[in-house]
């Protein structure tokens, strides 16, 4: 997904959202490169726990 793309989509988003850039990763990275899956799996695990536990 492009930059313009991952944005538009974004915005047109409902929230709660966050819009979450991992440096120096593009989007095959989040497969399987351990030092950009963990940083990822981090934040949604924080933004799961902020608004999905009840």
């Amino acid at each position: 997904m492009t930059s313009w793309m991952r944005v538009a989509a974004f915005e047109k988003a409902r929230g709660p959202k966050e819009l979450v850039r991992i440096e120096g990763a593009v989007h095959n990275d989040l497969y399987d490169k351990d030092e950009h899956v963990t940083p990822a799996v981090e934040k949604l695990d924080d933004f799961f726990a902020a608004h999905l536990v009840g």
